[in-house]
């Protein structure tokens, strides 16, 4: 499924409400998830089947989110592509950079982890509450802290 607008998207055409936008994704039986919901754009959130984002999830998408099927996004999980420019230069230029995030299927990310640009994040893994993901993470991996690391399971 593919997001193509939701709540508080910048582009005024895009724009509508969270309510219409759960009812307009899929059967409602089938939403992808709770309002509100806050994201840059939308049309750059491709979202797998049965995949779902809790309460007050952010993604700021100028360039692609893909959230595979069967994935779990806790309250308030935050997903940034967008990053500033390092030198001050940069940043007073106005110019920003994009990194894409992926999400594999069958992922758990806890509530209110963030998880910045570029990363991919693989098959069952879980992400647990408040973490901050820098870092690639592996297939059926658990990574929880600031910054993220992997612990063992068991």
């Amino acid at each position: 499924m593919r997001c193509s607008s939701t709540t508080r998207c910048r582009p005024s055409n895009a724009a509508i409400s969270a309510r219409r936008y759960w009812r307009c994704s899929a059967a409602r039986a089938q939403a992808p998830g709770e309002a509100p919901f806050h994201c840059a754009y939308g049309f750059n959130i491709h979202l797998g089947d049965g995949a779902f984002l809790n309460a007050g999830c952010t993604i700021l998408d100028p360039a692609p989110v893909r959230i595979g099927r069967r994935t779990l996004l806790g309250p308030n999980v935050q997903i940034y592509c967008a990053e500033h420019h390092k030198e001050a230069a940069g940043r007073q230029s106005g110019l920003e950079i994009a990194r894409p995030v992926t999400i594999g299927n069958d992922a758990w990310i806890g509530g209110s982890a963030i998880i910045l640009g570029g990363i991919s994040i693989g098959d069952g893994a879980i992400v647990g509450a408040g973490a901050v993901v820098t870092r690639d993470v592996p297939d059926n991996t658990t990574v929880v802290g600031n910054p993220a690391r992997a612990v063992k399971r068991g």
